[in-house]
């Protein structure tokens, strides 16, 4: 993968904007969402990354365990509604776009074409676009979910979009270096927040309230502290704001 100046920018950008790192909601992986309740809250486009959230790298096929989930957002949402932003596939790295093809027959939703990395301003004007030129254009970020596994550039692209975001923090490869880059992102975030003073109310709201397995924990940000919904889901309160608000 090439260097992704875009990416190093954002950290560099983060000191000032330390906003910029902080996620609304992290979860081991898209099991644990309710996308029904993500639809009811007004929500109308998904934007998610491919590798660690749906599958492995350098793969096309949903990951197994989340085949479900995955059937589940795209019945909520409609695959028109959804996109796949990647950093691979449907880039300039994919020049002939097969890579995004591919994904496309797979996973059944489109992938961005795009020149960029996430998470520049490129990609930002880029996923504007996109979903403005659609039969039912939404134009407003608000309305907007962004599901990533990585800090600087989907939770930075998400909120330089201004739209919800969900980290997934489950590294299915279970590799060095993905544990490596995991543990300093999470410095990055833990001293990002530190940094902030304005709260933020939980989103337990968009928890599923079924139990998935005991070791599946899910936190909330509500300004200056992570809050433990608790190690089986659904034990969080309904207080948060959607879009509706």
């Amino acid at each position: 993968m090439p260097f992704n100046i875009s990416g190093i920018l954002a950290a560099f950008q983060s000191v000032i904007h330390p906003r910029l790192l902080i996620p609304n909601m992290i979860v081991k992986d898209i099991r644990c969402l309710d996308f029904r309740a993500f639809s009811q809250a007004g929500f109308k486009r998904v934007v998610i990354d491919k590798d660690n959230c749906l599958t492995l790298p350098h793969d096309d096929s949903i990951i197994p365990e989340l085949k479900v989930s995955w059937d589940e957002l795209k019945l909520e949402f409609d695959p028109s509604n959804i996109l796949i932003v990647s950093n691979s596939a449907g880039s300039s790295q994919d020049a002939a776009g097969l890579a995004a093809e591919s994904i496309n027959c797979n996973l059944g939703v489109p992938v961005l074409r795009h020149t960029g990395m996430k998470p520049s301003h490129e990609i930002v004007h880029h996923i504007r676009h996109y979903f403005a030129c659609t039969s039912h254009p939404i134009i407003d970020s608000k309305y907007l979910l962004v599901i990533g596994d990585r800090v600087f550039t989907d939770v930075v692209l998400a909120n330089r979009l201004g739209a919800f975001s969900v980290l997934v923090s489950r590294d299915w490869t279970r590799t060095i270096k993905g544990r490596f880059i995991y543990i300093a992102e999470q410095a990055a975030v833990k001293m990002a927040r530190k940094r902030l003073s304005q709260p933020q109310e939980p989103v337990s709201q968009f928890l599923k309230t079924t139990k998935i397995n005991p070791s599946k924990v899910v936190l909330n940000y509500s300004g200056s502290t992570w809050t433990w919904v608790g190690r089986a889901l659904g034990w969080g309160h309904n207080t948060g704001k959607s879009p509706k608000n």
